[in-house]
This record gives C-alpha cells, sequence and structure tokens, in this order.
C-alpha cells in the first residue's frame, strides 16, 4: 500500500498495488474505498484525519463488492475501532517530540448494568510547521487537530444488539506548501521575470525546506459522523443493519504561483496588486443503509447476502484571482443501489469453493454556475453493472493452503468538474472503470508454527481508467482534464512472513514486487519539454508500454522485535529495529522524467519499559533514524516559467529524522 500526498488533502490518494485515483474531480469516485466501522467515508480525504483507539487495519487488495456494501476497483481498507469492553477500563498516552508536537490520546470505557456498555476516545495534537516562509515569518506544513468518538452498545433482549456510534474530528493545517527542488539558470517567471527577483535565501535542492509566499496557506476540514449497527439472530442466522450519516467539510487556499512576486502589479502595471491565488471550499454528506443476512457456519454451506444504498452529495466553490481568474461553484450527486452476496460451498475437510456477485445501478446527476461568465450547466446519468468473484481454497494441511481466485470490479461514471466544464462535460461523463483480477497463492504456518507465511502472485487488468491530467501553461493557467485512459495492467507478487525466533525475540518481513503498467494510452498529453524525439507528435504522446505513476516496483519491510522481563523487577524490556525501502517512482503520469524520486529506504527504532501487568508503557522512539530525504511529490512547473524545467517539491514530515518520547498509563 503507498498513500500519495500531494498537497490538498483532495487530492491525497491510497495505491494498492499500483492502482489509486488519479482523478480528484468532486464528480469522481476513488479506486480504493475506505471503511471505518462498517461505513465508507464519502471522500477518501477523511481517511488521512488523526485516526486513534484502533482495533485493527485490514487491507483487502483487489476488486471488491461481494462482502460489503461499497464496491472498489482497486481494493479496499478497513478500520475497526475499539468497541466497549466488559469491565471499566481507560488509558491515557502523551506524546512529544523534538520537532515540537504534543499528542495526547484517551480512553474510558465498560458496562452500564447488565445489557449495555460504553467507550469514548479522544485526542488532541498539535505540531509546528517545518516549511520556512521568509516572507511572512511562518512555518508551514504544521498539524493541529482533535477529535472524538462514542460508542454506545445496547443488548435489549439475547438476541438483539444495537450499536450507536458517533464521531466528530477537526484538522487544522497550513499545508500543501512545496518548494524549489531546482531552478535552471536563467529561468524567467512567465518568460519575462528573472527568479532572483523573489528567492533571495532559497537554496534549491532535495533538502530545501524554505519558501518566499505572499499568501498563506489554508488546509482546513472538519467531519462529523454518526452510525447505528443492529443486529438480530433468528435463529442460526443473523440480520444485519447498518445506518450511517457523514458530513465533511474542507477549505483549500494556495498560493498558485508559489512566489512574493507582485505578478497582478507587473501585468497590469500597478492596477491590481499581489500574486495568483485560490480559495476552495468543498462540502460533501452521505446516508447509507446495508442490510445483511448471514447464515449460520456449517461444515458444508454458507453464505452472506446483502442489499446497499447510498446517496452522496458534494459541493465545491472555486475562486481564482487576480490573474487566471476563475469564479464557479458546482455540486455532484451520487446515488448508488446493489444486491451483493457470496456463497461459500465446503466441498470436502479440504477443499473449499466460494462465489459472489453483486448487481448494481449507479444515478449521478451535476450543476456547475459559472459566475464569471454567467452560464449554468446540468447533467444527470444512470448505469447498471454486474461483477462477481470466484475462489477455491485448498488446505494441504490444517494450517496450510493453497489458494486461487478470479474477480471483476467496477468504478461508476463521473463528472470532469473542473474550470472549463460545459454542457458537452455534462451531457457526457467520464465513463465507467473495470478491472478483472486473478489471484494465486499459498499461506500458512511453518516451522512447527512458528511460523506464518503467505506468497501471493496477481495480475489485474483495467479498461477505460479514469485519470486526470494537469497542465499549466501561460495562457489558460491551470488546466484540468478528466478521461477515460484506456488500458492497464497491474501484476506481480507479494510475501509476508513473521517468525517468533525465541521467546523474545520475533521477526517480521514483507516485500512486493508490482509492475504496473500502461498496455494503451494514446493521445496523452505531452510532458513539458518533451520533444517529437522523446515521442510527442502533435502535442500529443503515445504511453503504452510505460510504467504507472506513484508504483514503485520494489518495495520491503523488515522489523525486529525483542521483549523480555526483568528479574525481580515490576516491568521489562522492549526494543523494535524497523527497516522500509521502495524503489524509484515517477508522481507524473505523462512518465515525465523530471518528477522521479529515486528510491529510498527508511529506519526507524523504538525502546522502552512496560510493566508487568500492562498498567504503564513508556517508549522513546527515533524515526528515520539516519536522517534521509524524499519527496512525498515532484512537480514540474515549466508553464510558468516559458518553458524552462522548474520543479518543486513537496517533503513531509518524515523526510526529516525526528525522535520523541510516548507514555501510556492504563487502568
Amino acid at each position: 500500500m503507498t498513500v500519495k500526498d500531494a498537497g490538498a488533502a483532495t487530492n491525497a490518494s491510497i495505491n494498492l498495488r499500483g492502482i489509486g485515483t488519479y482523478a480528484f474531480s468532486i464528480g469522481v469516485e476513488p479506486s480504493v474505498s475506505v471503511i471505518v466501522d462498517d461505513v465508507p467515508v464519502v471522500q477518501q480525504a477523511q481517511a488521512f484525519n488523526g485516526l486513534s483507539d484502533i482495533e485493527r487495519i485490514e487491507v483487502l487488495r483487489g476488486p471488491q463488492g461481494t462482502l460489503f456494501g461499497k464496491n472498489s476497483s482497486a481494493g479496499l481498507v478497513n478500520i475497526v475501532t475499539k468497541g466497549p469492553s466488559q469491565e471499566f477500563e481507560g488509558y491515557i498516552e502523551a506524546a512529544a517530540t523534538d520537532d515540537d508536537e504534543l499528542r495526547i490520546n484517551a480512553s474510558l470505557s465498560g458496562p452500564i448494568g447488565d445489557r449495555a456498555g460504553y467507550r469514548i476516545n479522544a485526542y488532541t495534537q498539535q505540531r509546528d510547521g517545518y516549511i520556512n516562509n521568509f516572507t511572512l515569518g511562518e512555518q508551514y506544513n504544521d498539524d493541529e487537530g482533535f477529535g472524538i468518538r462514542g460508542k454506545l452498545v445496547i443488548d435489549p433482549t439475547d438476541n438483539l444488539s444495537i450499536q450507536f456510534v458517533g464521531d466528530y474530528s477537526e484538522r487544522n493545517i497550513k499545508g500543501g506548501v512545496s518548494t524549489y527542488r531546482d531552478i535552471p539558470e536563467g529561468s524567467l517567471l512567465f518568460g519575462a521575470f528573472p527568479t532572483d527577483l523573489f528567492t533571495e535565501g532559497l537554496v534549491p535542492g532535495e533538502d530545501n525546506y524554505n519558501t518566499r509566499l505572499d499568501y498563506a496557506p489554508v488546509s482546513d476540514n472538519e467531519q462529523l459522523s454518526a452510525s447505528m449497527k443492529i443486529s438480530y439472530a433468528l435463529g442460526d442466522f443473523n440480520l444485519v443493519s447498518v445506518t450511517s450519516y457523514q458530513d465533511w467539510s474542507y477549505l483549500f487556499e494556495q498560493d498558485v504561483d508559489g512566489t512574493e512576486f507582485d505578478i497582478a502589479g507587473a501585468f497590469t502595471g500597478g492596477a491590481l496588486s499581489g500574486g495568483i491565488y485560490q480559495i476552495a471550499p468543498f462540502e460533501a454528506d452521505q446516508i447509507t443503509q446495508e442490510l445483511r443476512l448471514e447464515s449460520p457456519q456449517s461444515d458444508s454451506f454458507d453464505y452472506i447476502v446483502g442489499l446497499w444504498y447510498s446517496s452522496a452529495d458534494t459541493t465545491r466553490v472555486f475562486d481564482r484571482q487576480p490573474l487566471f481568474v476563475a469564479d464557479w461553484d458546482a455540486g455532484t450527486g451520487n446515488t448508488n443501489m446493489a444486491l451483493f452476496g457470496q456463497f461459500n460451498w465446503h466441498l470436502s475437510e479440504k477443499l473449499d469453493l466460494s462465489l459472489g456477485g453483486r448487481v448494481g445501478r449507479e444515478e449521478i446527476d451535476v450543476f456547475f454556475n459559472d459566475t464569471a461568465a454567467g452560464t449554468s450547466y446540468t447533467g444527470d446519468d444512470s448505469e447498471t453493472f454486474t461483477v462477481g468473484k470466484a475462489a477455491i481454497q485448498y488446505f494441504l494441511r490444517d494450517d496450510l493452503s493453497a489458494f486461487a481466485s478470479v474477480s471483476t470490479g467496477y468504478k461508476g461514471q463521473g463528472y470532469d468538474v473542473s474550470s472549463g466544464f460545459n454542457q458537452d462535460r455534462a451531457d457526457n461523463p467520464v465513463g465507467s472503470e473495470t478491472a478483472t483480477s486473478y489471484e494465486a497463492g499459498l499461506k500458512g504456518a511453518v516451522i512447527d508454527g512458528r511460523a506464518q507465511f503467505s506468497l501471493v502472485a496477481f495480475m489485474t487488468d483495467f479498461e477505460d481508467f479514469q485519470a486526470q491530467s494537469i497542465e499549466v501553461t501561460q495562457e489558460d493557467g491551470i488546466v484540468v482534464a478528466l478521461n477515460n485512459v484506456g488500458e492497464l495492467r497491474t501484476q506481480g507478487i507479494e510475501a509476508e512472513f513473521a517468525m517468533q525466533l525465541s521467546a523474545s525475540w520475533r521477526l517480521d518481513a514483507s516485500a512486493a514486487f508490482v509492475d504496473a503498467n500502461i498496455e494503451s494510452f494514446s493521445g496523452a498529453n505531452c510532458y513539458p519539454g518533451q520533444t517529437e524525439a522523446q515521442g510527442c507528435i502533435g502535442g500529443v504522446q503515445d504511453l503504452g508500454g510505460e510504467d504507472l505513476a506513484n508504483s514503485p516496483d520494489w518495495k520491503y519491510n523488515l522489523s525486529l522485535t525483542y521483549e523480555t522481563p526483568l528479574a525481580g523487577m515490576p516491568f521489562g524490556l522492549f526494543a523494535n529495529a524497523n527497516y522500509s525501502y521502495q524503489d524509484d517512482v515517477n508522481f507524473d503520469l505523462f512518465a515525465n522524467p523530471r518528477t522521479v524520486q529515486d528510491g529510498y529506504g527508511i529506519a526507524n527504532f523504538t525502546f522502552g519499559i512496560a510493566e508487568n501487568d500492562g498498567k504503564y508503557r513508556i517508549t522513546a522512539f527515533i524515526n528515520n533514524a539516519f536522517d534521509e530525504r524524499y519527496a512525498s511529490f515532484i512537480n514540474d512547473n515549466s508553464g510558468f516559467y516559458g518553458g524552462s524545467p522548474v520543479m518543486t517539491h513537496i517533503l513531509p514530515r518524515n523526510s526529516q529524522q525526528y525522535a520523541g518520547i510516548r507514555a501510556r498509563w492504563s487502568f
């Protein structure tokens, strides 16, 4: 799994097996769905809020749609938070770091009489920024937020359980700020203004954490969610209903030109002043209803069948000033209805067969009001779809099995909601994206049960993959277009291994080779400066055979954990060393060779003491111990610099070494 940070929360994405969301219009679904406590988030950006009190995270790779209410074309991340406990308990945890982060997390849980229980969790966090703006004397890419979640479970009878979940959180970041990675000599802003007019004190490079902006960034989001889950036992069957409501708002403000230069004044002779900025508030809400019938587990046959309904509305206002003016507001709606199920036959003690399917209908609509032009556009469309899955598992022995599966996935139509929207776009949404995936593997326990492993080979073909192109020009500013780009194939091998080496030592390792390629994409944008000899003919190129963006070929992780009691002491010692590595990755869909991040490895170390009965735990840690620099996004700004390849990048917090201490007291 790869998480891409592209500045704005709405442009961040989760990639599984090389595939994620390459289109960030409000009218486009994510390729990878995120579910929190049985409820899919309405916008993938919500998954990046500060979740806490987590019980487990499950990553399901490949198309999904036969077991969950929400379908997805590339995979699903299922996050489950902790529920009420049978006895009163709680904890308080605090962490502080040398880069000025303070985080406090607390939880209380317990029974209410004999037939109810509760759990309340809250957190607050604050971290200073690490990007220095010399112009305004501020620091950016900070992180501040808080959240609270409550769970109440009531069991009115022995066969009825009702769970209520409420969640509220805020996150405020002066973030998404990029810095100069490279400025070729002689570069001119808009082909006219030397860069030394606005880069005093800046040293472009891979470790440049300084900038000069005349407009402070904003990246604030707020979310509220509520859900009710009812489980009713009908004899040996279980009927489950999940009802939810979500509301998410996001405000993004950005210095578009990324400088302190008075561009408006220079172009208008002083009639206007300041640089180019944009303000883009978002608002999204969603209601969902899922109904599942779960059969009793038996030695021969079991199944899950369900009904799904969701209705989501997203609105956006966009205002860019004082040059390349854009002023519009838009909204999209999406209604999804489906019947899904999976049936499992236990043909023998060693052989299982599963067949699943989903039949659904999706209805979408859009409105777009171009205030500057005084025009409005509306549209709607609908589509029926079917996906399925077939899987077989053979147990070589009780703790070792081989498996294989084939599945199909679907991602619905979408509207290309961006500057330049017109009636043709409203009448002709971008087509749906489909996937066909094949898997085969082996998993189980070896070495007398001391080690567990899994080995999976996969291949997935995508048809009509949805992707967005972004082009910066001196004539039109930032131009965004959404298209079905053609065919993709991602294939590879994933391996995981865990072993208890001794009573004190544990080894965990994982590795993945993912070959994600564009099979066909003719008519793609050329990257800035691409020549005819490099494949740019008539302003377009054929990307067939190129690697897919944001997908490193190799990723691996190695973790070694040590735990031991201390004789005669009320606590024991623990330590962990973790190393993760990823191969080269290109951030540009159009294969720009200048937007490549070289491979890098990150080492993290922790050590501490833990009370023998679990009452307290004190941990010291150092992340990115060897201070390895890397970018989470690289952008080519040639369009703003008359064709000169001026490069900027986003440096994440983890691109620098930082250390801290974490203390937890449980009661």
